[in-house]
């Protein structure tokens, strides 16, 4: 799906679905929205926390979380309820994250997870196509009782 299409994601940050403050609010808009995939512009400036120490070549933690972000939002549109990560079971990291440009993340559902577990494969790619990072077996737990924790106006 092309960048500025779909539809904006702003109400993802106050419906309960995503708890970040301003800071980390960089998934922009949902260009595809099926549950064997789905996809999602985002765009962050990155800030260099403790002047960068833990950042690297190929990855820079503000806009890697757009990443779990993106995990989360799957979620909530497919499993109908708040949630959070748990662990990565690898990542690919072919090159850096955009910084402050935008770029598309993919999620897709992976092996099936036990009960209220959700396994992905989340994967960011620029918006040529090319494979930026790929994050596989992403375990994300999901809680309804965090919803309400969640929202905020």
């Amino acid at each position: 799906p092309a960048l500025g299409g779909g539809r904006p994601a702003d109400g993802l940050y106050t419906d309960g679905t995503l708890f970040h403050g301003p800071a980390l609010r960089g998934v922009r808009r949902v260009l595809a929205e099926e549950e064997s995939r789905l996809v999602l512009e985002c765009a962050l400036a990155e800030h260099r926390t403790e002047g960068g120490a833990f950042a690297g070549a190929h990855y820079a933690p503000g806009t890697a979380d757009l990443l779990l972000q993106a995990a989360l939002v799957w979620v909530r549109l497919f499993r109908g309820s708040a949630g959070l990560p748990l662990a990565v079971g690898h990542a690919e990291l072919h090159h850096p994250l955009p910084d402050g440009e935008p770029f598309v993340v993919l999620v897709e559902p992976g092996t099936a997870g036990a009960g209220a577990e959700a396994r992905l494969t989340v994967t960011a790619c620029a918006p040529d196509g090319r494979v930026l990072t790929r994050l596989h077996d992403v375990s994300v737990i999901s809680a309804p009782q965090l919803t309400a924790k969640f929202v905020s106006g």
